[in-house]
């Protein structure tokens, strides 16, 4: 939980600092110096305004897009030391430094951005996911506390506080933030995310709907189709789960090797199709060898097709990748065995 809490963290400093740009819409290909884009543009203004605080901000957004993440601080250092009193500039330079991997100075913007204004929303919530992030739970939830009773109708700081909950193994605790997060915010993707995976880790049918709404918001999200098909193929709707599988495949990746392996062991555990378990196998091996399972299975499926010589190299090469492997090793005794 701990990896993917900190995934689902820096997605939302992104989200924060995407949110933020006034420039996202001109973001352009650039060669440096003396190019025409919009970056080139700003650095020939910042030529004949040096001390224009706003043009530097302006250009670091910009590199920020590029994932040019030095020149986004050294930027916005610039833009803070000609406006001092900007909390954004704060705000934003604390999620380069996040992003970038440092929270030490992360922490200290954000300490003078709350000096600067205490009632500042965007900076509570980050002083807040910074230490949900270090684990300083009541930390994070004083901070998102403050957010919230400034303005109850913000979503964010429910959704960080339902992170905190998550983290300390709170769950209705969580479910019920999160759910207030997509109440202030229908448009809140990851909180149906994160409702999806707590209603099927219940087996509760609401996993669906909180699935189906990640969807609609991301039609080609990966995590949500696939998200939709493990539960589907958890409560035994397989065809449902068939359909997300592909729905993957035809649409969004053709190279996906976990839709294909799931696809797999339906028509291997359900189905007994084995001919359709071995050409699933196949493709998901082709598109991530590094599977054990993966071989394994296809391995189960050449055995239960009578095709020993084939399972064999499919256990032996499941083996080779994890020697301990308990099943591989049971699968090769079985088909070597006189």
């Amino acid at each position: 939980m701990k990896y993917n809490l900190l995934i689902i963290i820096f997605s939302v400093f992104v989200i924060s600092c995407n949110t933020q740009s006034k420039k996202e819409n001109n973001q352009q290909t650039y060669q440096l110096p003396k190019d025409t884009s919009i970056i080139g543009l700003i650095s020939d203004s910042i030529i004949h305004s040096p001390g224009n605080a706003e043009l530097y901000a302006d250009r670091a957004k910009l590199y920020f897009a590029k994932r040019e993440l030095n020149l986004a601080i050294r930027d916005m250092e610039n833009a803070i030391k000609y406006d001092s009193t900007n909390n954004e500039y704060y705000n934003l330079i604390s999620d380069y430094w996040i992003i970038k991997g440092n929270s030490k100075p992360a922490k200290e913007y954000l300490d003078k951005a709350y000096k600067n204004d205490p009632k500042n929303t965007e900076t509570l919530i980050r002083l807040a996911k910074l230490y949900l992030y270090i684990d300083h739970y009541d930390k994070c939830f004083d901070y998102v506390n403050q957010a919230i009773e400034i303005n109850p109708a913000l979503a964010m700081p429910h959704f960080v506080k339902g992170l905190c909950y998550d983290q300390m193994q709170d769950t209705a605790r969580a479910i019920r933030e999160y759910q207030t997060a997509v109440e202030r915010n229908p448009d809140f993707y990851e909180a149906y995310i994160l409702l999806g995976l707590k209603f099927a880790d219940k087996k509760d049918t609401l996993a669906i709907q909180y699935n189906k709404n990640a969807i609609s918001l991301r039609p080609n999200s990966i995590e949500a189709h696939y998200n939709q098909g493990i539960f589907l193929q958890s409560i035994g709707e397989y065809d449902r789960a068939m359909a997300e599988y592909k729905y993957i495949i035809d649409n969004i990746d053709s190279t996906y090797a976990q839709a294909y392996y799931n696809m797999g062991y339906m028509y291997l555990e359900y189905s007994n199709k084995y001919d359709k378990a071995i050409e699933l196998f196949e493709k998901s091996a082709k598109f991530d060898d590094s599977s054990p399972a993966t071989w394994y299975n296809l391995g189960l499926s050449y055995e239960r097709n009578k095709q020993k010589d084939k399972a064999k190299k499919m256990y032996e090469k499941s083996l080779q990748l994890m020697p301990n492997y308990q099943l591989a090793i049971d699968g090769l005794k079985r088909v070597t065995k006189k």
